[in-house]
């Protein structure tokens, strides 16, 4: 079946996520962090986006880019590859450190673009590593509040004044409001392929060290269950991949 071709931003505003293949992590250390922001920003120079917001989680990323002499295909296939052939390199590992192509949705106002910015540089809050997002080492945050480097900050301040001090602050007080717009493109709303479910179901049979999830108790199953479904995995495709009865699956 072929691909959804991609949904083309009238503003060239994209944001964008990757992800670790099986929810693995993309990042093992600080050091991986450190070399992928080398190789976003070598890419930024050489294809010339405009980096709005980034962060930086263990198993997936965020941005909010502009594409302008180059697509963001180009951009992403740039920088995942550069930095996946290096983290194999490092980690002495082979094969697919992403899951699939990069994921994109457009972002057409300056609502939404705000509201996108908010939930880029909040996940380390929602996920409960930080309490605030000024203590999180690897995102944007505090290039809006201090100096920035790599973000391109300009462009998203001077929505909230034109005075670059009051523009500042005006930002610190939109994180403390509460969401406006759902954001349609997060870690947890991406649905699974079948081919990625049955892949899952095998990883985690071999971690159980089963081959029939009948065999296994019932509460083991019931984890078991409730795991796959965290994983992104749908009823119909837990009942077709595992065997078990609908009656087993739905409800859990």
């Amino acid at each position: 079946m072929p691909r959804a071709a991609r949904k083309i931003s009238s503003t060239g505003i994209y944001h964008i996520m990757i992800r670790g293949i099986n929810r693995s992590n993309i990042y093992s250390d600080e050091v991986d962090k450190n070399k992928f922001i080398e190789i976003l920003m070598k890419t930024k120079e050489e294809t010339k986006f405009e980096l709005y917001a980034y962060c930086l989680m263990d198993n997936h990323a965020h941005f909010l880019l502009k594409e302008n002499e180059v697509t963001i295909s180009t951009i992403m296939k740039k920088v995942c590859g550069t930095y996946g052939a290096w983290f194999n390199q490092r980690h002495n590992r082979v094969g697919h450190v992403f899951q699939d192509r990069f994921k994109s949705e457009t972002v057409e106002t300056e609502a939404y673009l705000i509201e996108v910015a908010k939930y880029i540089l909040n996940n380390p809050v929602k996920a409960k590593i930080v309490e605030n997002p000024t203590n999180f080492k690897w995102s944007s945050y505090k290039e809006y509040t201090n100096k920035s480097t790599l973000t391109d900050t300009e462009f998203l301040l001077s929505i909230y004044h034109t005075n670059k001090r009051k523009a500042k602050e005006l930002f610190r007080k939109e994180f403390m409001k509460k969401d406006l717009v759902p954001i349609n493109l997060t870690i947890d709303n991406i649905r699974r392929t079948d081919t990625e479910a049955e892949s899952i179901v095998d990883s985690e049979k071999k971690t159980l060290g089963i081959n029939n999830i009948e065999n296994i108790s019932v509460e083991q199953r019931i984890l078991f269950i409730k795991k796959l479904k965290a994983m992104g995995l749908t009823n119909r495709q837990i009942i077709a991949i595992s065997g078990l009865s609908r009656n087993k699956v739905i409800g859990i």
